[in-house]
């Protein structure tokens, strides 16, 4: 009889079930992700014929300078500058050059004592010069425009022809004269010329070239892509400005040319309107320019509830056999989310089973085992799936205290894993159908935006409680037509 309860007592006991409830793994949380920025160019352009215009006001046609007795080494002089041809230029880079033809008319005497007499001897010259006015323009950080300028002349020859001999004698010997150069004394009369026509040069052209508002013609912009652009029905491009450069001046051959790069961070965006960024216009940043590119973040996330469920409605219930048959697993429900495990984002994925060792006496077990797993995407295939599975440190623990070494086996993750990949490529596809039908042309204003994409990269995960967020760019080329500045 004793025999018999020691018996029962030993069944009793191998027959009842070990209870594995680990302590769960810390929830998740989404990190913030610093999106790279897109460039957009703003191509501004303005004439140059203004300014030309003002020259040619300022500057009166005909007599424009007039010096007596001014020129050295003469006994009586006279110099005349006379602008009668309109003014020309020619640029290169932020450099203009207005060309100023002036006709030089010069007349000198030259007295000389002969014998106890003086003899006045007069002649005159005529020449063909050109005033320079170079004007250098820089673009300041707060939009506004700095002006510098230099004068300089170009004078081939200036001469005064004085005759030797008198009218009456002088026919007989051909009339022989001396030759006089007067360009060295000429010469800087031309600078004072302008400079009387102009007294405040420098400041007249800073006036008139800050005519050109660049501030309020780049606000207009930057306003326009704070906020959202409809590209279809319930589908938007976020637009967030980031910031404003500025590397130099260019020109062609009637007008300068202002290209200021705006940075911005550009999303997809699904049902409601995004929101409408309002971020004061920053000065501008001296810098090289890039080319003008997108980078779009397409919001592509799996939830872990619906894949959870997915899973569960595939798995929960069935019974999973070790590859000897002798160890068995029913599995009862499948949990997921997000966790943070130390520093890193993991998703946990946790089962609620009943296990079974087979041999002499059946031995039992229950409870709950929770693993840490790490996505992976294949770029081929389009498809995320898990990887990396770990038993969490406190599953692993407990395994070894109720002495069920044959759990860490795993073979009952197998099937799990396999019903977790979730393939990506159809909502791919959609991305790259939209951003090449609608951003290949967007028109904001006088600006024309027009995108090709390149593109489209994996750029890792961000996971929190709720769901797995895939960072996916659409990266591509944009291109912008000249804005014209009236």
């Amino acid at each position: 009889m004793k025999k018999i309860i020691l018996i029962l007592t030993i069944v009793l006991l191998t027959s009842c079930a070990k209870k594995i409830y680990p302590e769960k793994p810390s929830k998740g949380t989404i990190k913030k992700v610093e999106y790279k920025n897109s460039f957009i160019t703003l191509p501004f352009n303005f004439s140059i014929k203004e300014i030309q215009n003002l020259l040619n006001t300022k500057i009166p046609k005909g007599l424009v300078y007039h010096q007596k007795n001014g020129i050295g080494g003469f006994y009586r002089s006279d110099v005349r500058l006379y602008r009668n041809s309109p003014i020309s230029f020619t640029v290169s880079g932020s450099k203009l050059r207005f060309a100023i033809p002036i006709k030089v008319d010069v007349y000198g005497a030259k007295r000389k004592k002969i014998f106890f007499a003086y003899v006045t001897k007069t002649g005159r010259g005529t020449a063909r010069a050109t005033v320079y006015l170079d004007v250098d323009l820089k673009l300041k950080p707060d939009y506004s425009f700095d002006v510098a300028t230099d004068l300089n002349a170009s004078l081939h020859q200036a001469v005064i022809k004085i005759p030797l001999l008198g009218n009456i004698v002088g026919p007989i010997f051909g009339n022989p004269k001396i030759t006089i150069s007067v360009k060295s004394l000429v010469k800087p009369e031309l600078k004072k010329a302008i400079n009387k026509a102009i007294p405040n040069l420098n400041n007249l052209l800073k006036a008139e070239v800050n005519k050109v508002n660049i501030k309020k013609e780049v606000e207009k912009y930057w306003t326009k892509l704070g906020k959202p652009i409809n590209l279809q029905e319930n589908a938007w491009l976020e637009t967030k400005p980031t910031g404003l450069y500025f590397n130099n001046i260019s020109s062609n051959s009637n007008s300068f040319n202002i290209k200021v790069g705006l940075s911005s961070k550009l999303k997809l965006a699904y049902k409601d309107a995004p929101k409408i960024y309002k971020d004061p216009q920053p000065n501008l940043t001296v810098d090289q320019l890039k080319d003008g590119n997108f980078n779009i973040y397409l919001p592509t996330s799996i939830s872990f509830d619906k894949l959870e469920k997915e899973i569960n409605e595939k798995i929960a219930g069935k019974t999973y056999f070790s590859k000897n048959k002798k160890h068995k697993v029913k599995v009862n429900k499948i949990f997921i989310y997000g966790s943070k495990n130390v520093d890193a984002q993991t998703i946990a994925i946790g089962i609620d089973f009943k296990g079974k060792i087979k041999g002499l006496f059946k031995k039992r077990v229950k409870g709950e085992l929770w693993f840490n797993l790490f996505p992976e995407y294949d770029s081929i295939t389009k498809v995320v799936r898990l990887k990396d599975l770990k038993f969490t440190s406190n599953t692993n623990s407990i395994l070894i205290d109720k002495a069920v070494p044959w759990l860490a086996d795993k073979f009952y993750m197998e099937k799990i894993l396999d019903e977790s990949k979730v393939e990506i490529a159809g909502d791919l596809e959609n991305y790259k159908k939209l951003i090449n039908e609608e951003i290949k042309e967007i028109i904001l204003d006088k600006l024309t935006i027009k995108g090709a994409l390149k593109s489209l990269n994996f750029e890792g995960f961000n996971i929190g409680k709720e769901k797995m967020i895939l960072l996916i760019t659409a990266d591509g080329i944009l291109k912008t037509s000249p804005i014209k500045i009236e």
